[in-house]
């Protein structure tokens, strides 16, 4: 949102516009690493369990 910023005010159509582009990459990292599990888990190997702190 800074470049809009840097080139006058911004309407809120470009705030929009930058606002989806930015879950849109949130909802493409979320599925790639989905995909990875899936990987793992057809490959037959366990996924890695966290451990509880004492």
């Amino acid at each position: 949102m800074r470049r809009a910023w840097r080139h006058g005010p911004v309407t809120g159509e470009a705030f929009e516009s930058e606002r989806l582009k930015a879950r849109m990459g949130e909802m493409l990292l979320e599925r790639e690493l989905l995909e990875a599990k899936v990987a793992v888990l057809k490959g037959g190997r366990p996924l890695a369990r966290r451990r509880s702190r004492p």
